[in-house]
């Protein structure tokens, strides 16, 4: 086994790591990462019980709680999953983590300035733009 294999059996590779938080089953669902235009990953690699949206159910088949935006160039990590999205945010959450839609779409872009916005206005109110810490 290297070490991008599954952590289960002596691996590293975070992605791989299933998230008994989330879904017993599912691997990766829950992680605050996202990858780089590189394809390494940026954010932190911890699990996730739930987000402001609580568990949203995926197109993948896997859960999201706060698919996970920034950290590029020196800019902030913050959740693209808020408190404030409404029905027509969470479709674009979902076809954007299932790669239904790229991160450089009007609609992706969209969500981007919204969850940096959101960022901003709980960072200045002294709270975490994420809902839990663990």
């Amino acid at each position: 086994m290297g070490l991008l294999g599954n952590p289960r059996q002596g691996g590293l590779n975070a992605m791989n790591l299933l998230n008994e938080f989330i879904n017993p089953d599912a691997e990766g669902g829950g992680l605050r990462a996202f990858m780089l235009p590189d394809g390494t990953y940026g954010g932190s690699m911890m699990p996730k019980t739930r987000g402001h949206q609580g568990i949203i159910e995926g197109l993948l088949g896997r859960n999201i709680t706060e698919y996970s935006s920034g950290g590029v160039n020196g800019e902030p990590f913050f959740p693209t999953v808020t408190e404030n999205l409404y029905d027509g945010q969470l479709d674009t959450v979902k076809r954007l983590e299932a790669g239904l839609i790229e991160r450089n779409s009007e609609e992706a872009q969209r969500l981007q300035r919204h969850a940096y916005e959101e960022y901003l206005r709980r960072t200045n109110l002294g709270q975490s733009a994420f809902k839990d810490n663990i």
